[in-house]
């Protein structure tokens, strides 16, 4: 489940969470189910966030960020007229803000979503083009012990993975190693997609394990 910029996607998180952890418990000799959910944060939304998931039972949060300045990132009219350097400083300053949300996440996902859908000929968000916004976005969660999600969902971006190989080898560079997998599937087809190629990128940069969380810690696994 996502729940959006707005508190869009979220119909009824308790009974969300019931039928998961009914799952959780069906399937508990089999495999671990966790309890999660994506959450959008905007600076407008943050406190009706912690409010939705105060004692909602969500064992995983996937700290996200899909609007910036109360536009939409996956609409082409977010980047009309407007200069790569000035559409991606304000979503690393969105995102290095979302870092602070008042409500406990486990990872952030899809970091360099909005090259999804930029336009530009070279929608990448590199390290070398904005150093200064990514090392402070990498030391917040080195600091927080926050797990950098490795998305495989390119839609129209260049790089490879998101966030960006330049960013995730400075991430292992300044000593971050809390990486995990994520297909964002929207359908049953798109599970796992791209995983292969995704661990072979991350044992090239130097990661060994993969972390998840169960029971509120960190699981490593080898890659």
């Amino acid at each position: 489940m996502t729940v959006g910029s707005s508190g869009e996607g979220v119909t009824d998180l308790a009974a969300y969470a019931a039928a998961v952890r009914a799952l959780k418990n069906e399937y508990a000799d089999r495999i671990y189910v966790s309890v999660g959910i994506e959450c959008g944060h905007t600076r407008a939304n943050e406190q009706k966030n912690a409010a939705l998931l105060k004692d909602a039972g969500i064992e995983y949060v996937i700290n996200s960020v899909h609007e910036v300045n109360g536009s939409d990132i996956y609409l082409d009219s977010h980047y009309m007229n407007r200069s790569k350097r000035n559409v991606y400083t304000e979503y690393l300053e969105a995102v290095l803000q979302s870092l602070y949300a008042p409500y406990k996440f486990a990872a952030l996902g899809h970091a360099g979503y909005m090259s999804r859908r930029a336009p530009y000929a070279d929608n990448a968000l590199t390290y070398s083009e904005f150093p200064v916004l990514t090392d402070a976005v990498i030391d917040r969660l080195i600091k927080t012990e926050t797990i950098l999600e490795i998305n495989t969902a390119r839609g129209r971006s260049a790089s490879a993975v998101l966030p960006d190989p330049s960013v995730l080898a400075r991430y292992y560079e300044r000593g971050g190693r809390l990486v995990t997998l994520g297909s964002d599937a929207h359908r049953i087809s798109e599970l796992c997609r791209g995983f292969d190629g995704a661990r072979i990128l991350a044992r090239g940069i130097g990661f060994t394990e993969f972390t998840l969380i169960q029971n509120d810690n960190f699981k490593a696994v080898r890659i």
